[in-house]
């Protein structure tokens, strides 16, 4: 498991999907910048896709002034998809979880696309099979 958040950002109740899902994305990107390709039409054929995201709220934030922090761990990699388990929580509680399901995609040929090894390996290197996704 990773903390690939930043540290000390406030939330909102109001806004803590959104934030979440910002940061879900934020997360996801810094987890795998590594396995972009530097040539445009590589990028192309290797994207990534969300294919689904579910958020189960706890607790709500009080104030802006509560310091959360966003971490995040693989659980699951088949290959054509790998799924995501985030908390947003402080030291004393978890605020919400959330599962993210990301497929390999192909923008050239308009499909889902298997895994390279490489980023079989990236993304196993993430894979933390003490969590469980709380599910």
């Amino acid at each position: 498991m990773g903390d690939f958040g930043d540290g000390g950002v406030g939330l909102l109740p109001s806004n803590l999907q959104e934030v979440l899902g910002d940061g879900a994305d934020h997360v996801r990107m810094r987890m795998f910048s590594m396995l972009v390709p530097k040539d445009p039409a590589e990028r192309l054929a290797r994207n990534f896709l969300l294919r689904e995201q579910t958020i189960r709220y706890k607790h709500p934030l009080e104030t802006w002034e509560t310091p959360v922090r966003i971490e995040a761990w693989v659980t699951d990699v088949k290959r054509v998809s790998l799924t995501f388990h985030f908390e947003v929580k402080d030291d004393e509680r978890v605020y919400a979880t959330a599962t993210s399901v990301v497929a390999g995609y192909d923008s050239i040929r308009s499909g889902i696309r298997r895994f390279e090894q490489d980023e079989l390996d990236v993304f196993n290197s993430y894979a933390d099979s003490t969590q469980d996704a709380g599910n």
